[in-house]
């Protein structure tokens, strides 16, 4: 296998599971969590709940991949908002293949998670586009599969 000049392997070793329950931001802001710098993770569901304001203006809620510098690479938007007074749970899942409805469907949203596996510094974010001040992030929970680092010469895959 080539590799890029100057590159290093990147090898997942034994992986494990963790339940992380996220920090509230604080009304007005948007969640992000960064990746350790001893572990590969890849993000298995991540659950949020976001309760608007009285404010009159339409939330739209998105979770976004970046790198180590925050450029965006990927990410998951939704179609549904939530509105003035509202308060709605996102639910997003590897096993999703796309927006899921249900009897709860007017307060819970089920959304596709892309399993992408994070190097140490990259962010995950939950990001409310026309977010108020009022607005809050809570109930926030990431279940996450971890792998430690093991990194090899360039070529060793």
């Amino acid at each position: 296998m080539s590799s890029f000049p100057g590159s290093q392997s990147l090898a997942r070793g034994r992986s494990y599971f963790s339940l992380v329950a996220g920090t509230s931001p604080g009304a007005g802001n948007n969640f992000t969590y960064v990746v350790a710098g001893e572990y590969v993770q890849t993000p298995l569901s991540v659950h949020v709940r976001v309760t608007a304001d009285a404010t009159v203006a339409t939330r739209q809620p998105k979770l976004v991949f970046t790198d180590q510098g925050g450029t965006e690479f990927a990410a998951v938007a939704s179609s549904v908002g939530v509105t003035a007074s509202q308060a709605k749970t996102y639910q997003f899942a590897a096993a999703f293949g796309g927006i899921l409805t249900g009897v709860d469907a007017a307060v819970t949203t089920g959304l596709p998670l892309p399993q992408i596996p994070l190097l140490p510094g990259f962010q995950l974010q939950f990001l409310i586009g026309n977010i108020q001040a009022g607005d809050t992030i809570t109930a926030i929970f990431l279940y996450i599969e971890r792998a430690h680092l093991d990194y090899g010469a360039a070529g060793d895959v």
